[in-house]
C-alpha cells in the first residue's frame, strides 16, 4: 500500500506526507493521538492513535489515546483530493524567495544605473542590502494581499494561504514578513543568515512549517511537484544571479540614452 498519508485540521485536510514525517510531526506535538488520518484504501478516518503504522512514534512521543477512546472531534465530511495540493518543501519555498529577492535587486540595479550611479557609488548602493531587504520583503507580503502569490510563486505553484484556506490579509502578511527577516534573514546579515536559514530548513523538514508561519497560521501549498519546472526556474535564478554578479563587477555595461 503507498506510503501516503493525510491528516485533518480544523476540517481541511493536508498531505500526502510519508509514515516518517507524519512520526516527526508527532514527535513535534504537532499531530497527537487524537488527530484523524486517511490514506488511500481506507474506507474511513481513523484517529491515529488506533493506527499500528505510528504505535512506535506514539509511544515514542508519549501522546498514545492510552486505551482511551478519542475525543467526540467529528472526522472530516470528505476525503483529500489526492492530486492536489501539498504543503510545499523547503528548497521549493527557497528557491522562489531568491527569486523574488533577485528579481527586486536586478531592478533596483538598472534603476541605479539609469540614475548614472556606476563604479563604486554602485557597488556602495548595494551594500545597502541590509537596509533594503526589509522594504523588499514588505514589498512582497503586499504582492501576496493583492494578488494572492509573488512571482517566484507562482513560477514554481506556490500559495501561501491560511490554515482555513483563505488569503491571508495584509496585517498577517506584514506580521509574518517581519519575522521572516528577523528569524529567517537574521535582519539580512550574510554568513548568520545562511545559518538561520539552515535551521528553518530542518524545521520544514521536520514538521513542514517554519516558525514564521506557524506563528501567523499560515502554510506554504505546492500544487503538483514539476521537476522541470523547478529546474527551469533553478536556471532562470542562476541566470538573473549571474547578471547581477557581473553587473556588479561591471563586466558588462549598459547604456541608458535619454
Amino acid at each position: 500500500m503507498p506510503d501516503r498519508w493525510w491528516y485533518a485540521y480544523d476540517g481541511e485536510c493536508y498531505g500526502p506526507l510519508t509514515a516518517e514525517r507524519v512520526g516527526k510531526l508527532l514527535m513535534a506535538r504537532e499531530l497527537d493521538g487524537r488527530d484523524w488520518m486517511w490514506r488511500p484504501g481506507m474506507a474511513a478516518w481513523a484517529p491515529i492513535g488506533t493506527l499500528p503504522d505510528f504505535a512506535p512514534a506514539l509511544r515514542e512521543a508519549g501522546n498514545s489515546l492510552n486505551g482511551q477512546k478519542p475525543e467526540p472531534v467529528p472526522p472530516p465530511d470528505r476525503f483529500p483530493d489526492t492530486e492536489g495540493a501539498r504543503r510545499a518543501g523547503p528548497w521549493s519555498r527557497y528557491l522562489a524567495t531568491i527569486l523574488d529577492l533577485s528579481l527586486v535587486n536586478i531592478t533596483l540595479l538598472l534603476s541605479l544605473m539609469l540614475m548614472g550611479y556606476w563604479g563604486k557609488n554602485l557597488q556602495i548602493a548595494l551594500s545597502l542590502n541590509i537596509c533594503v531587504l526589509p522594504i523588499t520583503l514588505l514589498l512582497l507580503g503586499i504582492s501576496v494581499a493583492a494578488t494572492g502569490t509573488t512571482p517566484g510563486k507562482a513560477l514554481l505553484g506556490l500559495r501561501l494561504r491560511q490554515l482555513d484556506g483563505r488569503r491571508p490579509d495584509i496585517a498577517t502578511l506584514a506580521q509574518r514578513q517581519i519575522q521572516l527577516w528577523v528569524q529567517g534573514f537574521a535582519l539580512g546579515i550574510p554568513i548568520i543568515g545562511l545559518f538561520f536559514m539552515y535551521f528553518a530548513k530542518k524545521r520544514v523538514d521536520r514538521a513542514w512549517r517554519t516558525k514564521w508561519d506557524g506563528a501567523c497560521g499560515l502554510d506554504v501549498y505546492q500544487d503538483r511537484h514539476d521537476t522541470a519546472r523547478f529546474s527551469l526556474v533553478l536556471l532562470a535564478g542562476l541566470a538573473i544571479n549571474l547578471g547581477l554578479q557581473l553587473l556588479i563587477t561591471g563586466r558588462i555595461q549598459i547604456s541608458f540614452r535619454l
